[in-house]
């Protein structure tokens, strides 16, 4: 029994790799990963909430590829504290998430944590329902609270609460995320958990407004934190109401992506990517080019 329970899992696990190399292959520069680093990433081993610690292409480490079941994991291991991190978005695996995680590393010359947000092609429609929406409705609607109570001359005390709310006085409150939502779990105990070595914190798709939503909680909690000394905050494909005290943002989106800009904020600065779609794999026309993009504004030392 136990045989054929382990090939079961097998031709599973198989079978979900390779519908999910096409889905990451359509958004994100898997080739940016060698044959040997795409075959060790697993999607029903690495789920949503995961960690794999990716460095540059060139680099000696060994293996170039870390992997975490859980945050505490990560912590316990010698690639904590973390430099930079890179949240993925709708339908990607650890696949996707490696691969951006690898543009990342390979601009800075570093190693980068990737929080894994999803099992790919097997939950492709859950995430693109539950969760792309859900985190673009928080953000449109913190952001419209926030203009509504810019403009308002005179408030009653319910307004002030609501303002003073706003303005981070709900640092009381317990983090709130989506149900089955481990991702922004991780992410919330990552930036809790950090010292000031994170310098960068980037998000493509759903991962960017995941970060919006996460900082938002996270400065009502602990907006003193020694991490946001030097944090530079990156969103692709989806412009974002990032919150007010985040000084370091750079915001792009490609002026061909209306996939993206379907949950990007009205009003917010970015930065145009010309002749740019969604994806970020090079092999294919109207990419949006992600270590050409950072390149290209310098953001660290």
């Amino acid at each position: 029994m136990k045989d054929w329970q382990d090939s079961m899992v097998k031709v599973l696990s198989s079978y979900l790799k390779n519908r999910n190399a096409y889905a990451d292959a359509l958004f994100y520069d898997v080739d940016a990963l060698t044959a040997s680093e795409r075959s060790q990433l697993t999607p029903l081993i690495e789920g949503e909430g995961s960690i794999v610690v990716v460095s540059p292409a060139r680099s000696t480490r060994c293996p170039s590829i870390r992997h975490y079941a859980s945050v505490e994991a990560f912590f316990e291991s010698q690639d904590h504290p973390a430099k930079a991190i890179v949240l993925a978005g709708v339908g990607s695996s650890v696949l996707g998430a490696a691969a951006l995680a690898r543009n990342v590393a390979n601009v800075y010359q570093m190693d980068v944590v990737a929080v894994v947000t999803g099992y790919g092609m097997l939950d492709i429609m859950d995430e693109a329902l539950n969760g792309w929406y859900f985190y673009g409705a928080v953000d449109q609607t913190r952001m419209e609270l926030e203009h509504f109570l810019d403009r308002l001359p005179q408030m009653t005390w319910g307004m002030k609460v609501a303002q003073a709310a706003t303005a981070g006085e709900w640092h009381k409150l317990p983090f709130i995320a989506p149900p089955g939502d481990q991702d922004t779990r991780t992410l919330m105990t990552l930036l809790s958990r950090q010292t000031g070595d994170l310098r960068l914190l980037l998000g493509h798709s759903k991962g960017s407004l995941m970060i919006s939503y996460v900082l938002e909680q996270f400065l009502r909690e602990q907006a003193g934190h020694v991490c946001l000394n030097k944090l530079q905050v990156v969103t692709l494909g989806a412009v974002t109401d990032l919150p007010k005290s985040c000084q370091k943002k750079h915001q792009f989106i490609g002026t061909l992506d209306w996939f993206g800009g379907m949950n990007s904020r009205i009003g917010v600065p970015f930065t145009p990517v010309f002749n740019a779609w969604h994806h970020t794999n090079t092999q294919l026309p109207c990419h949006l080019a992600v270590e050409k993009v950072l390149r290209a504004v310098h953001l660290l030392p």
